[in-house]
């Protein structure tokens, strides 16, 4: 405690408000970071619920079909396919 008191008053003053400027700058920067990380969490849940959609659309599709569309419609994509 006695080192306190070899820095003059003002010097201490002036160390206390920089300190403190410094507090809130990496405050801000933190508190960024992290509204940050949930806007990207958000994104990418909005995304695999995208694809989960758009894979049940297909699945629904599929079985939609009858046996002979879905020869048909698989032969344009698989080697090997009926012709």
């Amino acid at each position: 405690m006695w080192l306190i008191n070899l820095i003059p008053s003002r010097i201490q003053y002036y160390l206390i408000i920089v300190g403190a400027a410094l507090a809130g700058v990496f405050g801000i920067y933190w508190v960024g970071g992290q509204n940050k990380k949930k806007e990207i969490e958000a994104e990418q849940n909005e995304e695999r619920l995208e694809n989960l959609k758009i894979a049940r659309e297909v699945q629904d599709e599929i079985k939609a079909l009858d046996d002979g569309d879905l020869r048909n419609r698989a032969s344009k994509w698989v080697r090997g396919g009926s012709k």
